[in-house]
């Protein structure tokens, strides 16, 4: 076989290899994002000029928390007066939300 054709053939093959691996290694890194949303109840309400926000949905990373996640909206929440619900079961801050996932955050609330 011609040397020359031999170069070619295997500069054709580096390039098929390079688009498989650069394509692979990019899906390796890219974060995946979800869709949650957090239901605010009673108290913890945000009022602003447009009303009361009841729910906030939002965006977060594959893995996050949601401890995170509220730091990450900014959001504080007392973890010890907070009740956190997903599909009816209580879950703590270190719950890793599923994609869709709804949050319920539920202040304790005192009475006299």
């Amino acid at each position: 076989m011609n040397p020359c054709r031999l170069t070619i053939l295997f500069l054709m093959f580096l390039k098929k290899i390079w688009i498989i691996f650069s394509i692979s290694f990019k899906s390796f890194w890219e974060v995946k994002k979800m869709n949650v949303t957090f239901q605010l109840h009673t108290a913890l309400q945000i009022q602003t000029p447009a009303g009361r926000v009841t729910s906030l949905q939002c965006k977060i990373q594959s893995g996050q928390s949601v401890e995170q996640a509220l730091q990450a909206l900014g959001l504080q929440i007392d973890p010890e007066g907070t009740l956190i619900v997903v599909d009816h079961q209580n879950v703590d801050l270190d719950y890793r939300p599923k994609d869709g996932d709804i949050i319920h955050l539920i202040p304790a609330i005192a009475g006299g």
